[in-house]
């Protein structure tokens, strides 16, 4: 099931390549290396569900402010939440 959520997700982030500015392009690599991390950490601690993904995702990012400006890290989770949000809503 995480599998799969985390090919919609990685699928939402490369639709985004034809019409992406340069911020958006840097935001979507960046997030989708922490999901591909997240992913791993969630199937290794068999933590199945889409919930325990998000939350991963989010700590993640959150550990992670310190390494970028204070613009690129709101980029980031905006992006999060909206690629979250397409995805889910796809799966509701």
């Amino acid at each position: 099931m995480i599998l799969d959520y985390e090919q919609k997700l990685l699928g939402y982030l490369d639709s985004l390549i034809d019409s992406a500015d340069d911020d958006e392009l840097f935001a979507a690599g960046y997030l989708s290396g922490h999901i591909t991390l997240s992913i791993s950490y969630c199937e290794e601690h068999n933590m199945v569900t889409t919930d325990a993904v998000n939350e991963r995702v989010y700590w993640s990012l959150v550990e992670a402010k310190k390494e970028l400006t204070p613009r690129d890290h709101e980029l980031v989770i905006e992006l999060w939440n909206s690629a979250k949000q397409s995805v889910l809503a796809d799966v509701l």
